[in-house]
């Protein structure tokens, strides 16, 4: 999972940083599309809190989890029997066990790590300077593939790692085998997420659009306008639903028409990521310090806002909590969860 950014995510509207951003693509995936600020307090969520909607819920009693974990974090990803968070100041990587547990040291892995993701027995982690490192899960040594550009999102399916490059407005592929940069596919668009849903992959782009990428012909499609400033994305049932960061809107369309299957729905303020559980969606609100749940039977919200303290720059869905990155302080928070 990748982070985002309220602060930058303003400054992507203004002309002037727009222009800075041209200026400055060795570090454009600490911008617009993956930095972020924030701020936590303990919480204790009631039973009253969360009631109606379908789906998991948070526990009636428990408190939430704040897990300090050193440095920023940016990006959380479950996965090889972990959970995984990358420090976007300290270049770092850490590991928690599924009940929040820091488990070992730090791991060295660039010096902006803002996106990671899990597969074949490793961890990759996708450095927004022009890299991702490759970390063994049992030995955690690590590997450096130099990509140039800049990697802002990555994720791990048909049995290749995907990158979006959102400098050279391309998707790279590595083969995980050879670790080995050997494809990439333009985006003129821009490329500044990934999801995968069923047999195929979808990327967030920088105009408003959202593309198709066959992963075996590694052709785009024709991009599907969505809200503004989308960032990250889910498939539900056939539908893909969309956080669109600068409209504070939830949007979804089919995937086989392309065409809306529902009203948008408006959530908080600054939906940067996305997060399910049965059938709950879960939206971070960056700005407003809170998940919003929508009901995807229904696609209407579904119960009060969840506030967490932090603003969020990222989600991941574990055994029995909800992991949530973010800062201010630099935390990582866990929302217990009943299946």
């Amino acid at each position: 999972m990748v982070e985002g950014s309220g602060r930058d995510r303003r400054r992507a509207r203004s002309a002037t940083y727009q222009a800075q951003q041209r200026r400055r693509r060795r570090t454009i995936a600490v911008s617009v599309v993956v930095a972020v600020a924030v701020l936590v307090v303990g919480v204790i969520v009631a039973a009253g809190l969360l009631g109606g909607g379908g789906g998991s819920k948070l526990t009636g009693a428990g408190p939430l989890l704040h897990v300090p974990v050193g440095g920023r974090p940016a990006a959380v990803a479950v996965g090889e029997g972990s959970v995984w968070v990358t420090d976007d100041t300290g270049g770092a990587l850490h590991q928690l066990d599924a009940e929040g547990h820091v488990v070992g040291n730090p791991v060295a892995v660039g010096s902006a790590p803002v996106a990671v993701t899990t597969g074949g027995g490793a961890v990759w982690v996708a450095d927004a300077t022009g890299s991702v490192a490759r970390v063994d899960v049992g030995t955690k040594a690590v590997d450096r593939i130099a990509t140039g550009g800049s990697p802002v999102a990555i994720v791990f399916a048909f049995s290749r790692v995907w990158v979006a490059d959102s400098e050279r407005r391309q998707v790279m592929v590595i083969d995980p085998a050879t670790r080995q940069v050997t494809d990439s596919i333009a985006l003129p668009a821009g490329a500044i997420r990934l999801t995968v849903a069923a047999t195929t992959l979808w990327v967030a782009n920088a105009d408003n659009t959202v593309t198709r990428l066959d992963p075996q012909t590694k052709q785009p499609g024709a991009p599907v306008r969505v809200g503004s400033i989308p960032l990250d994305m889910v498939e539900i049932g056939g539908d893909l639903w969309v956080a669109n960061s600068a409209d504070n809107s939830v949007t979804s369309f089919g995937t086989g028409n392309l065409r809306p299957s529902r009203a948008p729905v408006q959530v908080g303020s600054a939906p940067v990521a996305l997060a399910l559980t049965d059938k709950t969606l879960w939206v971070a609100d960056q700005e407003d310090r809170s998940l919003v749940r929508i009901d995807t039977r229904s696609g209407a919200r579904s119960g009060a806002p969840v506030p967490v303290g932090l603003r969020p720059r990222g989600m991941a869905v574990g055994t029995t909590h909800l992991w949530v990155v973010g800062n201010d302080p630099d935390e990582v928070v866990g929302i217990p969860l009943v299946r």
